[in-house]
C-alpha cells in the first residue's frame, strides 16, 4: 500500500481543485488564535489544508453524514485502521463477486459506505475491472490531522450558533449548490417526502445562509453556483467569481477545443469580510 497524502474517503464536489482559489483568502484571515470551521466538512480537504499550513489554528468538522464522522474517528484508531485495510486488502484478493457483497448491502451499513467510496472506479460502488487497484494507507499527516481536530455530525444550524458571535471563528461554508444534481453527495439536498408524502423543502438552507451573513460577528467565506437566484440573494456579499471544470456530471458538454467532455459552473466567492486578494 502506498502512504500519500491523498483523501482518505471520496467525497463528490470535493474542493481538491479549488483549493488554489480558496485558500489564498483563507490564510490572510486567520491568526494563531482562530479556530477554521467546516460545518459541511465533506472530505475535508479544505480544513487539511489549512491545518497544513499553519499547525496553531484549531479545527472543526462538521457533518450531517454521520457515517463519515464515525470514518473520521475510526481512522484516530491503529486497530480500526489495521481493519479497514486487511478487509481492503481481502476485497483485493478475492475481487467484485466479494466486494458486491459489500456494497449491495443496507445504504445505512458502515462497511459498504466506506469501501465503496475507497474501492472504485467511475462513480461508488462500481468495482474497478479496467484498471488495477491500488490500496492507499492514510498518511499519518491525516491521521494527525483527525486527531487534532474536533469532529461532530451535528446540524449545520447547531454549528452556527456556536460560532455567531465568535470573532475568532472562521467558517468555510461548502453547502450542495442551488439547482444542482447534488443528491448524491449531501445529505441536504436529498429531493424527498416526509411520512405525510409531502415534498421536504430543502430551499430554507440559502436563507439561513442570509439571515448568518447579516448577523455572524465570526469570519464567513462561502462558495456556491452563480446563478439568478444566487446572485440576487448574496448580492451584497459577492467577492468574486470563477470558473470550474467538472470532469463527471450528468450535464456533461463537449469542449469544442480539446473533444473532452466537461461541465462548466461559475462559482460565486461570498464572504463578510473585504477580501485583498
Amino acid at each position: 500500500m502506498s502512504k500519500l497524502d491523498t483523501i482518505p474517503l471520496g467525497c463528490m464536489g470535493n474542493k481538491k481543485y479549488e483549493l488554489k482559489m480558496l485558500l489564498p483568502i483563507i490564510k490572510q484571515q486567520i491568526t494563531n488564535d482562530s479556530i477554521f470551521v467546516e460545518p459541511f466538512c465533506g472530505s475535508c480537504i479544505v480544513s487539511f489544508n489549512v491545518s497544513q499550513t499553519n499547525t496553531h489554528v484549531k479545527i472543526h468538522v462538521n457533518d450531517l453524514d454521520n457515517l463519515r464522522i464515525q470514518f473520521y474517528k475510526n481512522m484516530i484508531d491503529e486497530n480500526e485502521r489495521k481493519k479497514l485495510y486487511k478487509l481492503e486488502q481481502e476485497v483485493l484478493e478475492k475481487g467484485i463477486d466479494f466486494y458486491n457483497e459489500i456494497v449491495k448491502g443496507n445504504k445505512n451499513d458502515y462497511l459498504k459506505y466506506v469501501v465503496s467510496k475507497r474501492i472504485h472506479t467511475f462513480r461508488y460502488g462500481i468495482f474497478p475491472l479496467n484498471k488495477k487497484i491500488i490500496l492507499k494507507q492514510i498518511s499519518n499527516n491525516w491521521i494527525n490531522f483527525f486527531k487534532c481536530s474536533k469532529l461532530t455530525n451535528k446540524d449545520y444550524k447547531e454549528i452556527f450558533d456556536e460560532y455567531r458571535d465568535n470573532e475568532h471563528a472562521f467558517l468555510y461554508l461548502d453547502p450542495p449548490y442551488m439547482d444542482s444534481f447534488n443528491a448524491g453527495y449531501n445529505t441536504y439536498s436529498k429531493a424527498s417526502h416526509d411520512e405525510d408524502l409531502k415534498i421536504i423543502d430543502n430551499t430554507q438552507i440559502y436563507l439561513d445562509f442570509l439571515d448568518f451573513l447579516d448577523n455572524a460577528k465570526c469570519k464567513i467565506l462561502f462558495s456556491i453556483n452563480d446563478c439568478a437566484l444566487t446572485r440576487y440573494l448574496y448580492k451584497d456579499y459577492i467577492k468574486e467569481t470563477y470558473n470550474h471544470k467538472y470532469s463527471n456530471s450528468y450535464k456533461n458538454i463537449k469542449n469544442k477545443n480539446d473533444s473532452k467532455t466537461r461541465k462548466h459552473t461559475n462559482i460565486l466567492i461570498i464572504t463578510n469580510f473585504n477580501n485583498n486578494i
